[in-house]
């Protein structure tokens, strides 16, 4: 829970009368309501979990002497600020959040509990697109992610969000452009640079000095290699590499490490051998054996089909689904079109 500030000797506490009332205050009839909206918020918000501090009395926020923090801002329980940042008048910060030395938060940025921000990063500033006109734009970071040294996170454009999920790790000088999406548990190694209006699902990972265009749509559990420049959508589980980046694969290590099942590993790599044309009719998963069709968006139909007529145990259809729908839907790209294999 936030906490009004108190400034002295060019430090910001929580005040702890405030925290003492609310802390020993039983709980109201009209608060009931709020109570419910409040879980039914946090509901979602499971991955990864927060650490608990059952026992541990709440902390004020500190703030060092030589950081710029505008009276305005709304710190959490627990913040530390370090030396010389500078913190906006609309910038949020949920519990224990932790920001290192140099750092630049502006604009209508919200940074979610347990998140740490390493030196010279700089965080909320105005979009980098000409376009952009006064607006009511934001920045959204979820909880507990790791973001690195000289990082660059803009809002977005005119009344538009950037958006972080949870346990996210942005690494060292990697940029993410106005208005993209990150989901949860996505890894940016150093050195990225998402252009804007980017999307990158839950759990992909980003190798070092990869450049992506704007609009393109990076799939869940996606991995693209290092130093690979992104024009076209990767498709969930795919494994793209290359300047212009070109589909390898599926990743078989990253489903490995979900813990997905055998069989259904078999089955992304079948129905991905079939919606793209290529043969291994001697491997472990040989293509789908369905009806040759001149259009991938066709085979990815006929994909949908075949496994819509058919039960199958130890298979997430949730998964095959994501990967058939991804590519199923790629006439109604306007912005860019699908990566394909070399």
């Amino acid at each position: 829970m936030l906490r009004p500030l108190q400034r002295f000797a060019g430090r910001a506490y929580a005040s702890h009368a405030h925290v003492a009332a609310h802390a020993h205050a039983p709980p109201s009839a009209s608060a009931d309501g709020c109570h419910e909206r409040l879980l039914a918020l946090q509901a979602p918000l499971t991955l990864p979990p927060l650490p608990t501090y059952a026992d541990a009395p709440l902390e004020p926020a500190t703030v060092h002497a030589t950081a710029v923090v505008h009276p305005d801002a709304r710190l959490g329980a627990g913040v530390e600020i370090g030396p010389f940042c500078v913190i906006g008048p609309d910038v949020e910060l949920h519990e224990h959040v932790v920001v290192k030395a140099h750092v630049v938060i502006d604009g209508r940025t919200r940074i979610g509990a347990h998140t740490v921000i390493h030196s010279f990063a700089s965080i909320g500033g105005a979009p980098q697109d000409k376009k952009h006109v006064r607006g009511l734009s934001s920045l959204e970071i979820g909880h507990s992610c790791i973001i690195r040294e000289h990082v660059t996170i803009n809002t977005g454009t005119n009344d538009g969000t950037t958006r972080v999920g949870d346990g996210c790790w942005v690494l060292a000088s990697s940029h993410i452009g106005h208005d993209s999406y990150v989901g949860d548990g996505v890894v940016l190694s150093n050195a990225v640079c998402l252009a804007g209006h980017v999307r990158i699902d839950d759990f992909a990972i980003v190798g070092g000095q990869v450049g992506i265009k704007q609009f393109v749509h990076i799939g869940s559990l996606a991995m693209i290699g290092g130093q690979s420049a992104v024009d076209g959508d990767v498709l969930p589980f795919g494994l793209a590499f290359g300047n212009r980046a070109k589909l390898t694969g599926i990743n078989l290590v990253g489903l490995r490490r979900r813990n997905v099942p055998r069989l259904e590993i078999k089955r992304l790599l079948q129905t991905f051998r079939y919606m793209y044309g290529l043969s291994c009719h001697n491997g472990f998963a040989p293509p789908l054996p369905l009806p040759p069709h001149d259009c991938i968006v066709a085979r990815a139909t006929a994909a949908r089909a075949h496994f819509a007529s058919t039960t199958e145990t130890n298979v997430d259809m949730q998964r095959l689904e994501a990967m058939m729908a991804f590519v199923s839907s790629s006439p109604d790209r306007v912005r860019s079109a699908l990566c394909m294999p070399a």
